[in-house]
């Protein structure tokens, strides 16, 4: 067995083990909301065990939603078009067989880039320490690939260099069901694995009862029924040890994450969100506190006089103190306080009238008897402004400013631009992580399918069209008014066609389709300009430019196939829709300017 994993089942963890393990419960209590009360706070000495389990459970979670919301905005990343995405081989049929594999690479049919996505947007929420293994097994000489994440708490130990895991020990868990005795049993067996360049070692605890009464063992058991490997003995316990040489020598284990942890030097990493921590752990108090004052306010409070209990009972024994005297009992009239109180609003409260003798004579009025508190709806209403702050001040401290606040008209050109950049830089870090394991993917996939000749290149935009439709529309009406060139304008255009269709994966295929037919897209605006209207009205691409956006409509609503057929055809289609319009213009001569590709009508 290798001394790094025997040394691991001995008890061994690295260095930063309970800190990643500490982190990721955390981030998990926060984005899910289980195990949120643990993260209240009992400040208060009188605050007795039960009243703080009271205390949390009236208290609303506050920061999975905010966690919600911070997550949707990362996912701007994967809308975006990227700048390139390509994986070229030259051998057609190496390249088949590869786009076969990224096609259908993730547990649900998912392709590779859309499972590195969203992987990594997932673990880089709760638990940005995670393993990334790329599972490979060969049946009948075909070659499968499945991914595998080891969380944080599984990883026991590794070592990285430069960047590349040199190793790496992860524990799982196995549970077992059995019938032993006409009765059903589990239990929980570990099982080991090491990965180097070399070789891969699975140790799979053995349990005698397990052994004798199921057929868990019987994966791991060659077709004469002999355990696959070798037995080993750590700590009294018994492993079945499987080695597997990679012939390969590259190790198929990489990290997840990118944002460098502070805490520890940069060995590990913290979530992208992990500068809103101490944001997140104030809301989690201050919320617990306002809903604490607003059920306790739900319920008037009221003070009132008590008289002593003079209950007797049929012994004539009487309450003092809430004790019958002379037989001791406990008084049934005050429960032992001694204290007679009206406690329900049925109760009557008896006032003697004043007597004519005047020994009775001072009037009391029912209101001196009881007093009901006023609420300090003031301080409840302070609470509730306090906890309401904490969504803008989360959503700065992760993006470096509140990305949920919309820019107004007011401010410059320049301001914007600055406002959203701020918060781009922080969306286009995070794309390391999922581009890292991309490019591991295939580079691993390849190594093992003997790839050589192959160029992978995958690249991220920085612009993640945060602005508001509004102000777009508004800002396209300025720039009309202010004589802006038509290159700005029909940009300005573009950007409002993708954000109104943002969730039509349809028409926005179509729309990136049917950009490779929009002619004279090299030319110079104004030269455009002049060049299509010295051309005749039979003219296809002045038709085809001038109505643009109408053909484009027109082949989403009406040509369902027009994404699966080659270029050739996809050109026909379009060809024959510009002649229709380009016919119409020669039959009435109505054509007169140009209306650029996603142009708006700002005017009422």
């Amino acid at each position: 067995m290798e001394k790094k994993l025997k040394k691991v089942i001995e008890g061994y963890c690295h260095k930063h083990y309970h800190h990643v393990c500490k982190l990721a419960h955390f981030y998990s209590q926060i984005v899910t909301g289980v195990g949120y009360g643990e993260l209240i706070v009992n400040y208060k000495p009188r605050e007795s065990e039960a009243q703080k389990i009271q205390r949390v459970e009236i208290t609303q979670n506050r920061t999975k939603s905010i966690a919600g919301k911070i997550e949707g905005f990362f996912k701007r990343v994967f809308r975006a078009d990227k700048l390139a995405m390509d994986i070229n081989i030259q051998n057609e049929q190496e390249s088949a067989n590869m786009g076969q594999i990224l096609a259908n690479y993730g547990h649900d049919g998912e392709s590779l880039i859309n499972w590195c996505e969203e992987s990594a947007l997932y673990y880089n929420n709760i638990d940005p320490n995670a393993f990334y293994w790329v599972q490979h097994s060969r049946v009948d000489e075909v070659d499968y690939f499945n991914p595998y994440i080891f969380k944080s708490h599984e990883v026991k130990d590794y070592k990285i260099d430069k960047g590349n895991v040199q190793y790496c020990v992860a524990n799982l868990t196995e549970t077992v069901g059995y019938m032993k005795a006409r009765s059903q049993h589990e239990k929980v067996i570990n099982i080991f694995y090491y990965f180097d360049a070399k070789k891969t070692q699975t140790a799979i605890q053995l349990d005698q009862d397990i052994v004798e009464h199921s057929n868990f063992y019987d994966q791991f058991k060659n077709e004469d029924g002999e355990f696959v490997g070798y037995i080993d003995e750590v700590n009294e316990k018994t492993y079945l040890v499987i080695e597997q040489e990679n012939e390969f020598e590259k190790i198929p284990i990489t990290r997840i994450g990118y944002n460098h942890d502070k805490e520890t030097n940069k060995k590990t990493y913290v979530s992208f969100w992990d500068s809103a921590t101490e944001e997140y752990k104030q809301l989690v108090n201050r919320g617990s506190e306002y809903d604490l004052s607003l059920t306790l306010h739900a319920f008037l409070q009221k003070i009132q006089y008590y008289t002593p209990c003079d209950y007797q009972d049929e012994s004539h024994s009487i309450c003092n103190g809430g004790i019958l005297h002379p037989n001791g009992m406990t008084c049934p009239s005050c429960s032992g306080s001694g204290k007679k109180v009206h406690t329900s609003s049925q109760d009557v409260i008896e006032v003697q009238l004043p007597s004519e003798d005047g020994e009775n004579n001072i009037t009391v009025t029912p209101k001196d008897f009881v007093f009901y508190v006023d609420i300090p709806f003031d301080i409840v209403k302070h609470q509730k402004e306090d906890v309401q702050e904490y969504t803008p001040k989360i959503t700065e401290a992760v993006f470096g400013v509140d990305i949920s606040y919309q820019q107004t008209a007011m401010a410059t050109a320049t301001q914007i631009t600055n406002y959203y950049d701020t918060a781009q830089d922080a969306m286009y870090e995070f794309t390391k992580s999922p581009q890292k394991m991309f490019y591991f993917t295939v580079d691993y996939i390849s190594t093992v399918m003997g790839i050589d000749d192959i160029e992978t290149r995958i690249l991220y935009t920085n612009e993640y069209d945060l602005e508001s439709e509004e102000y777009l529309i508004d800002l396209l009406k300025k720039s009309k008014e202010a004589g802006a060139s038509p290159e700005v304008i029909e940009n300005i255009n573009k950007r409002i066609v993708i954000k109104q269709n943002r969730t039509d994966s349809s028409y926005m295929s179509v729309y990136n389709a049917m950009r490779k037919f929009e002619p004279f897209t090299n030319i110079q605006p104004e030269l455009k300009a002049n060049i299509v209207l010295s051309l005749p009205d039979s003219s296809l691409q002045k038709a085809l430019l001038l109505n643009f956006k109408e053909i484009t409509e027109d082949i989403v609503a009406n040509e369902p196939a027009f994404l699966l057929l080659d270029y050739n055809q996809q050109k026909d289609i379009v060809m024959a829709k510009a002649k229709q319009f380009s016919d119409m213009a020669v039959s009435d001569n109505s054509v007169s300017q140009i209306a650029s590709f996603g142009d708006i009508d700002t005017n009422d």
